[in-house]
Protein backbone atom coordinates (compact mmCIF):
# COMPACT_ATOMS: atom_id res chain seq x y z
CA UNK A 1 0.00 0.00 0.00
CA UNK A 2 1.83 3.46 -0.83
CA UNK A 3 2.89 5.54 2.05
CA UNK A 4 0.23 8.04 0.87
CA UNK A 5 -3.07 6.18 0.89
CA UNK A 6 -2.12 4.38 4.13
CA UNK A 7 -1.77 7.87 6.11
CA UNK A 8 -5.27 8.34 4.50
CA UNK A 9 -6.75 5.21 6.32
CA UNK A 10 -4.77 6.73 9.34
CA UNK A 11 -6.38 9.44 9.64
CA UNK A 12 -9.59 7.97 9.24
CA UNK A 13 -9.19 6.08 11.71
CA UNK A 14 -8.40 8.90 14.00
CA UNK A 15 -11.96 10.49 12.97
CA UNK A 16 -15.79 9.68 13.30
CA UNK A 17 -18.28 9.02 10.36
CA UNK A 18 -21.68 9.63 10.06
CA UNK A 19 -23.82 6.45 8.48
CA UNK A 20 -27.16 4.90 9.36
CA UNK A 21 -28.58 0.93 8.19
CA UNK A 22 -31.39 3.05 6.37
CA UNK A 23 -28.66 5.02 4.22
CA UNK A 24 -27.16 1.96 3.18
CA UNK A 25 -30.45 0.52 2.32
CA UNK A 26 -32.01 3.45 0.04
CA UNK A 27 -28.38 4.72 -1.63
CA UNK A 28 -27.20 1.25 -2.11
CA UNK A 29 -30.74 0.68 -4.01
CA UNK A 30 -29.77 3.47 -6.08
CA UNK A 31 -26.57 2.11 -7.16
CA UNK A 32 -27.93 -0.88 -8.03
CA UNK A 33 -30.89 0.30 -10.02
CA UNK A 34 -28.69 2.19 -12.02
CA UNK A 35 -26.48 -0.67 -12.83
CA UNK A 36 -29.22 -3.81 -12.33
CA UNK A 37 -28.08 -5.74 -15.11
CA UNK A 38 -24.61 -5.71 -14.89
CA UNK A 39 -24.82 -6.17 -11.19
CA UNK A 40 -27.21 -9.11 -11.09
CA UNK A 41 -25.46 -10.50 -13.89
CA UNK A 42 -22.25 -10.86 -12.00
CA UNK A 43 -24.22 -11.96 -8.71
CA UNK A 44 -25.54 -14.85 -11.23
CA UNK A 45 -22.04 -16.03 -12.43
CA UNK A 46 -20.92 -18.34 -9.08
CA UNK A 47 -24.94 -20.11 -9.16
CA UNK A 48 -25.11 -20.71 -13.09
CA UNK A 49 -21.78 -21.89 -13.48
CA UNK A 50 -22.04 -24.17 -10.35
CA UNK A 51 -25.54 -25.48 -11.91
CA UNK A 52 -23.91 -25.91 -15.38
CA UNK A 53 -20.41 -27.93 -14.11
CA UNK A 54 -22.89 -30.09 -11.61
CA UNK A 55 -25.26 -31.00 -14.25
CA UNK A 56 -21.88 -31.59 -16.48
CA UNK A 57 -19.59 -33.35 -13.69
CA UNK A 58 -22.51 -34.49 -10.75
CA UNK A 59 -20.11 -33.18 -8.43
CA UNK A 60 -21.98 -30.46 -5.66
CA UNK A 61 -19.85 -29.85 -2.66
CA UNK A 62 -16.58 -29.40 -4.07
CA UNK A 63 -17.90 -27.30 -6.86
CA UNK A 64 -19.33 -24.92 -3.84
CA UNK A 65 -16.37 -24.65 -1.84
CA UNK A 66 -14.39 -23.40 -5.20
CA UNK A 67 -16.94 -21.37 -6.20
CA UNK A 68 -16.88 -19.58 -2.54
CA UNK A 69 -13.08 -18.90 -2.84
CA UNK A 70 -12.34 -18.73 -6.43
CA UNK A 71 -15.59 -16.74 -8.36
CA UNK A 72 -16.83 -14.92 -5.60
CA UNK A 73 -14.28 -12.75 -4.32
CA UNK A 74 -14.18 -11.59 -7.88
CA UNK A 75 -17.15 -10.95 -8.80
CA UNK A 76 -18.26 -9.21 -5.68
CA UNK A 77 -15.23 -7.07 -6.25
CA UNK A 78 -16.33 -5.76 -9.51
CA UNK A 79 -19.50 -4.84 -7.74
CA UNK A 80 -17.80 -2.50 -5.61
CA UNK A 81 -15.84 -1.28 -8.46
CA UNK A 82 -18.82 -0.42 -10.16
CA UNK A 83 -20.14 1.38 -7.25
CA UNK A 84 -17.40 3.27 -7.31
CA UNK A 85 -17.82 4.42 -11.38
CA UNK A 86 -21.31 5.60 -10.20
CA UNK A 87 -19.91 7.34 -7.39
CA UNK A 88 -17.32 9.46 -9.79
CA UNK A 89 -20.36 9.98 -12.59
CA UNK A 90 -18.81 7.77 -14.68
CA UNK A 91 -21.19 4.99 -16.80
CA UNK A 92 -21.04 1.64 -15.02
CA UNK A 93 -18.79 -0.22 -17.52
CA UNK A 94 -17.55 -3.83 -16.74
CA UNK A 95 -14.47 -3.27 -18.36
CA UNK A 96 -13.04 -1.10 -16.30
CA UNK A 97 -14.65 -2.45 -13.49
CA UNK A 98 -12.31 -5.82 -14.49
CA UNK A 99 -9.24 -3.68 -15.34
CA UNK A 100 -9.58 -2.58 -11.43
CA UNK A 101 -10.03 -5.74 -10.45
CA UNK A 102 -8.03 -8.16 -12.28
CA UNK A 103 -4.16 -6.39 -10.97
CA UNK A 104 -5.64 -7.41 -7.52
CA UNK A 105 -7.23 -11.08 -8.15
CA UNK A 106 -4.42 -12.80 -6.50
CA UNK A 107 -4.54 -10.73 -3.50
CA UNK A 108 -8.49 -10.84 -2.88
CA UNK A 109 -8.37 -14.64 -3.37
CA UNK A 110 -5.96 -15.03 -0.54
CA UNK A 111 -7.85 -12.31 1.39
CA UNK A 112 -10.78 -14.57 1.20
CA UNK A 113 -8.77 -17.54 1.94
CA UNK A 114 -7.72 -15.90 4.80
CA UNK A 115 -10.84 -15.23 6.37
CA UNK A 116 -12.27 -18.42 5.14
CA UNK A 117 -9.40 -20.48 7.36
CA UNK A 118 -10.20 -17.94 10.29
CA UNK A 119 -13.77 -19.14 10.24
CA UNK A 120 -12.88 -22.35 10.05
CA UNK A 121 -11.12 -22.47 13.37
CA UNK A 122 -13.48 -20.38 15.01
CA UNK A 123 -16.67 -22.78 14.22
CA UNK A 124 -14.20 -26.45 15.11
CA UNK A 125 -16.22 -26.50 18.65
CA UNK A 126 -19.58 -26.43 16.59
CA UNK A 127 -18.41 -28.81 14.09
CA UNK A 128 -17.26 -31.09 16.49
CA UNK A 129 -20.88 -30.86 18.36
CA UNK A 130 -22.41 -31.56 15.23
CA UNK A 131 -20.19 -34.04 14.56
CA UNK A 132 -20.78 -35.92 18.17
CA UNK A 133 -24.36 -35.88 17.07
CA UNK A 134 -24.23 -37.42 13.81
CA UNK A 135 -25.44 -34.08 11.81
CA UNK A 136 -23.17 -34.81 8.77
CA UNK A 137 -23.59 -38.53 8.63
CA UNK A 138 -27.45 -37.61 8.35
CA UNK A 139 -26.63 -34.98 5.72
CA UNK A 140 -24.61 -37.23 3.63
CA UNK A 141 -27.75 -39.57 3.69
CA UNK A 142 -30.65 -36.52 3.21
CA UNK A 143 -27.98 -35.78 0.01
CA UNK A 144 -28.22 -38.91 -0.85
CA UNK A 145 -31.41 -40.17 -0.59
CA UNK A 146 -33.88 -38.01 0.86
CA UNK A 147 -36.62 -40.18 1.02
CA UNK A 148 -35.04 -42.43 3.24
CA UNK A 149 -33.43 -39.63 5.78
CA UNK A 150 -35.15 -39.40 9.30
CA UNK A 151 -34.93 -35.47 10.52
CA UNK A 152 -31.90 -34.42 11.67
CA UNK A 153 -30.60 -35.29 14.81
CA UNK A 154 -31.42 -33.66 17.90
CA UNK A 155 -28.76 -31.99 20.02
CA UNK A 156 -28.88 -31.20 24.15
CA UNK A 157 -29.24 -28.24 25.37
CA UNK A 158 -25.53 -28.11 26.08
CA UNK A 159 -24.43 -28.27 23.07
CA UNK A 160 -26.69 -25.94 21.47
CA UNK A 161 -25.63 -22.76 23.52
CA UNK A 162 -21.91 -24.15 22.29
CA UNK A 163 -22.51 -23.66 18.58
CA UNK A 164 -24.96 -20.71 19.52
CA UNK A 165 -22.22 -19.01 21.49
CA UNK A 166 -20.03 -19.92 18.91
CA UNK A 167 -21.71 -18.12 16.45
CA UNK A 168 -20.70 -14.13 17.96
CA UNK A 169 -17.05 -13.88 16.88
CA UNK A 170 -18.44 -15.01 13.39
CA UNK A 171 -21.10 -12.52 13.29
CA UNK A 172 -18.23 -10.06 14.71
CA UNK A 173 -15.66 -10.95 11.76
CA UNK A 174 -18.70 -10.87 9.05
CA UNK A 175 -18.79 -7.47 10.02
CA UNK A 176 -16.07 -6.74 10.60
CA UNK A 177 -13.95 -8.10 7.62
CA UNK A 178 -17.05 -6.53 5.04
CA UNK A 179 -14.79 -3.70 3.64
CA UNK A 180 -11.73 -5.55 3.05
CA UNK A 181 -12.44 -6.37 -0.97
CA UNK A 182 -13.10 -2.39 -1.58
CA UNK A 183 -9.46 -2.11 0.33
CA UNK A 184 -7.66 -4.09 -1.60
CA UNK A 185 -9.44 -2.83 -4.67
CA UNK A 186 -9.31 0.76 -4.04
CA UNK A 187 -6.14 1.72 -1.51
CA UNK A 188 -4.06 -1.33 -2.50
CA UNK A 189 -3.92 -3.22 1.01
CA UNK A 190 -2.08 -6.32 1.34
CA UNK A 191 -4.82 -9.62 2.32
CA UNK A 192 -4.12 -9.29 5.47
CA UNK A 193 -3.97 -6.19 5.48
CA UNK A 194 -7.18 -5.09 4.13
CA UNK A 195 -8.83 -7.75 6.60
CA UNK A 196 -7.40 -5.62 9.60
CA UNK A 197 -8.29 -1.86 8.17
CA UNK A 198 -11.49 -3.35 7.66
CA UNK A 199 -12.15 -4.58 10.59
CA UNK A 200 -10.95 -1.22 12.56
CA UNK A 201 -13.14 1.01 10.63
CA UNK A 202 -16.36 -1.29 10.67
CA UNK A 203 -15.83 -0.89 14.55
CA UNK A 204 -16.85 2.05 14.64
CA UNK A 205 -19.83 1.64 13.29
CA UNK A 206 -20.47 -2.26 13.87
CA UNK A 207 -23.73 -1.94 15.15
CA UNK A 208 -24.95 -0.12 11.91
CA UNK A 209 -23.62 -2.75 10.05
CA UNK A 210 -24.67 -5.42 12.04
CA UNK A 211 -28.35 -4.14 11.60
CA UNK A 212 -27.61 -4.01 7.61
CA UNK A 213 -26.59 -7.62 7.87
CA UNK A 214 -29.54 -8.52 9.69
CA UNK A 215 -32.29 -7.03 6.97
CA UNK A 216 -30.13 -8.18 4.08
CA UNK A 217 -30.36 -11.63 6.07
CA UNK A 218 -33.67 -11.71 6.63
CA UNK A 219 -34.31 -11.03 2.90
CA UNK A 220 -32.76 -13.98 2.46
CA UNK A 221 -34.87 -16.21 4.85
CA UNK A 222 -37.66 -14.81 3.11
CA UNK A 223 -36.66 -16.17 -0.40
CA UNK A 224 -35.54 -19.02 0.56
CA UNK A 225 -38.42 -20.14 2.70
CA UNK A 226 -40.26 -19.15 -0.74
CA UNK A 227 -37.78 -21.74 -2.71
CA UNK A 228 -39.14 -24.07 0.30
CA UNK A 229 -42.69 -23.78 -0.17
CA UNK A 230 -42.10 -24.13 -4.13
CA UNK A 231 -40.30 -26.98 -4.55
CA UNK A 232 -42.90 -29.77 -3.70
CA UNK A 233 -45.53 -27.56 -6.23
CA UNK A 234 -43.35 -26.48 -8.74
CA UNK A 235 -39.71 -27.42 -8.83
CA UNK A 236 -38.79 -25.22 -12.03
CA UNK A 237 -40.39 -22.26 -10.33
CA UNK A 238 -38.00 -22.98 -6.98
CA UNK A 239 -35.29 -23.29 -9.20
CA UNK A 240 -36.37 -19.63 -10.81
CA UNK A 241 -36.71 -18.03 -7.08
CA UNK A 242 -33.66 -19.61 -6.20
CA UNK A 243 -31.72 -17.96 -8.73
CA UNK A 244 -33.34 -14.86 -7.61
CA UNK A 245 -31.89 -15.24 -3.96
CA UNK A 246 -28.78 -14.59 -5.49
CA UNK A 247 -29.80 -11.24 -7.09
CA UNK A 248 -30.13 -9.57 -3.43
CA UNK A 249 -26.01 -10.16 -2.66
CA UNK A 250 -25.47 -6.91 -5.28
CA UNK A 251 -27.90 -4.79 -3.11
CA UNK A 252 -26.04 -5.48 0.13
CA UNK A 253 -22.78 -4.97 -1.97
CA UNK A 254 -24.25 -1.89 -2.88
CA UNK A 255 -25.03 -0.65 0.95
CA UNK A 256 -21.65 -1.63 1.91
CA UNK A 257 -20.22 0.65 -0.78
CA UNK A 258 -22.14 3.15 0.98
CA UNK A 259 -20.68 2.88 4.38
CA UNK A 260 -16.89 2.62 3.19
CA UNK A 261 -17.70 5.54 1.11
CA UNK A 262 -18.74 7.28 4.28
CA UNK A 263 -15.79 5.82 6.21
CA UNK A 264 -12.87 6.66 4.10
CA UNK A 265 -14.19 10.14 3.77
CA UNK A 266 -14.79 10.36 -0.32
CA UNK A 267 -16.55 13.56 -0.20
CA UNK A 268 -19.34 12.27 -3.04
CA UNK A 269 -21.08 9.74 -0.62
CA UNK A 270 -20.97 12.40 2.14
CA UNK A 271 -22.95 14.79 0.25
CA UNK A 272 -25.25 13.24 -1.92
CA UNK A 273 -27.51 11.06 -3.62
CA UNK A 274 -26.45 9.35 -6.83
CA UNK A 275 -28.74 10.94 -9.45
CA UNK A 276 -30.36 9.17 -11.63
Amino acid sequence: MEPEKQQQLEERLSQRYFFLSFEGLLLGGKYYQRAFLKMAGLALVAPVLLTVLELATGGGQYLTLIASLLIVPVTSAMIFALCRQLDQDRSPDLGSAWETTSPKIGTLLLSNLIYSVIIVIILLPSLYVLYENGFFEWMALAQTDPKVADAPPEISEQDGWITLLNLLPLVYLAIGYAWAYPLILFFGTGAWEGLEYSRRLAGKRWWTLFVLLLTFFSFLLIFSSLVGSLAGASPAVANLVGFAVFLIIPWYNCALYVGFSRAVGWSRSDREQPTD
